[in-house]
């Protein structure tokens, strides 16, 4: 798996091997009692839980975000609007997988790599070469 911090990778490759990283970390038994422990300050304390949660997502996303703009700059991508699309790039490649594993939704989980992100990562780049599909303005 490519060093998703190498810039030279392309950037489907460096999607798909930090998805899987997140994947392999949230499903490790300490990753399942985090997520455990989100699930009771939702319960008991979601300001608290809120705050814990967005510090994660903006730490998470940040690395899509660089991905983005390194593909970007590159010309592999043409839509630059990218804290707007990290977050959605991420649910489509890590929360989504991740909540239907957890859920046994998905395929059964023998570490990342036996997790296929195939079909969203065709979606992903598809709509990150024409900027469509996450446009904001229309376009």
């Amino acid at each position: 798996m490519p060093n998703v911090l190498t810039t030279d990778s392309p950037i489907r490759e460096r999607l798909e091997a930090v998805a899987h990283k997140f994947l392999e970390a949230s499903l490790t038994a300490e990753g399942r009692g985090i997520q455990t422990l989100l699930t009771w300050l939702a319960n008991y304390r979601p300001d608290l839980q809120n705050k814990i949660r967005a510090k994660a997502v903006a730490d998470v996303t940040g690395v899509m975000n660089q991905i983005l703009k390194d593909g970007y700059a590159n010309g592999e991508i043409a839509f630059s609007d990218f804290p707007a699309i990290a977050k959605i790039v991420f649910d489509l490649l890590f929360s989504l997988p991740n909540y239907e594993i957890l859920r046994g939704m998905g395929p059964e989980y023998h570490g990342s790599e036996s997790v296929s992100l195939d079909k969203e990562l065709d979606f992903v780049m598809a709509a990150l070469r024409t900027g469509v599909v996450f446009s904001t303005n229309g376009r």
